[in-house]
């Protein structure tokens, strides 16, 4: 006999009354659904927040010119890192400063780096006060100070970038009455000066970096730059070695990779000894950089709608069914039980 299919109801109900409505039966609902509740919340915060996946590659390999400034043709930006700067010296003056990239300073550094945008002023109080809060206590003034912001546009190659005592203004201090009594004195550091007053030269190179980036920074990383502050009685040299490491950074399927870079430093420091020597160095900040060949992808993102809705599937379903089985087990062992009492 041929079936109907216009009267046959898939989804037919039984008879009401059929199947008895007892609390133990409301109880297994309540559970059921409560624990699917639960699941359905716990899976969507696991889709709804990222998961982070990194990888290491080899780094892309980018042509550039060894000067790319120096020429008359237009810049190529990608063959360009841009070096984002602020540092105050409080007590040198911006005419005392030399800022140098690669031994190349004032004519040369201007023309190497025309598109660039580096300026020295003096610093305000929010400089002053981050290098020193007591600033105004231990007569620290603007006037006697020089802040050193903006940014550079460097090959993407390894190179030094330093902000020392000028040339002439080192040799001036070399050739110094008070230089040559400290000398013959053999005054080693800044105890040493404590001690005796009268040989301590009136130059002081301590400085504070506020910022100093390379290219645009992960931020997922600590820059161990930021806020960096180094004291020196009168004369010394920050020499701080950084390896640039390029990072792809990738937030969601719907925006493009960034090109970003993280930094590993190594930092040490020259003291008054080392240049009572005849060691050739001027004091200041002195930043040598270089590449890592390793690339960094960093991945950001969430599992496939599909999957989010197969695993949600799953869950009701599990819940229900687990549920329902333990539920006969539960209602036959009891009536069985009872079948033995009677």
């Amino acid at each position: 006999m041929p079936i109907n299919y216009r009267t046959y109801d898939a989804f037919s109900k039984p008879a009401r009354g059929i199947r008895p409505h007892t609390a133990l039966g409301g109880v297994i609902t309540l559970i059921a659904a409560t624990s699917a509740a639960i699941l359905f919340i716990l899976q969507l915060y696991l889709y709804v927040r990222p998961e982070s996946y990194q990888s290491l590659h080899i780094s892309e390999s980018i042509a550039t010119k060894l000067l790319p400034n120096t020429s008359e043709q237009p810049m190529n930006k990608r063959t360009l890192l841009p070096v984002n700067i602020k540092v105050t010296f409080p007590h040198l003056t911006c005419l005392d400063i030399d800022i140098t990239n690669d031994d190349a300073r004032d004519e040369e550094f201007e023309k190497m780096h025309k598109h660039s945008i580096l300026r020295k002023k003096e610093p305000i109080r929010k400089d002053l006060f981050d290098f020193d809060p007591n600033f105004v206590e231990n007569n620290i003034v603007p006037s006697k100070g020089c802040t050193i912001s903006g940014e550079l546009l460097v090959p993407r190659v390894g190179g030094t970038l330093s902000f020392s005592l000028s040339a002439q203004k080192w040799k001036m201090i070399q050739i110094s009455e008070i230089f040559q009594l400290a000398k013959q004195n053999v005054i080693h550091g800044p105890e040493d000066y404590k001690k005796d007053n009268s040989f301590a030269p009136a130059y002081n190179v301590s400085h504070y970096i506020h910022r100093l980036d390379f290219g645009t920074s992960f931020p997922l990383a600590d820059n161990p730059l930021y806020q960096s502050k180094y004291i020196f009685k009168n004369i010394g040299l920050s020499n701080v070695v950084v390896k640039i490491i390029p990072t792809k950074y990738k937030t969601s399927m719907f925006f493009p990779t960034q090109n970003m870079h993280q930094i590993s430093v190594t930092q040490h420091t020259l003291e008054s000894s080392a240049f009572l020597g005849d060691i050739f160095a001027l004091p200041g900040l002195s930043i040598t950089y270089d590449f890592t060949p390793i690339m960094v992808k960093h991945n950001s993102g969430r599992d496939n709608l599909f999957t989010f809705i197969t695993n949600l599937i799953g869950i009701v379903g599990g819940v229900f069914v687990t549920v329902e089985l333990i539920s006969g087990f539960l209602i036959t062992g009891a009536a069985a039980v009872a079948k033995k009492m009677d």
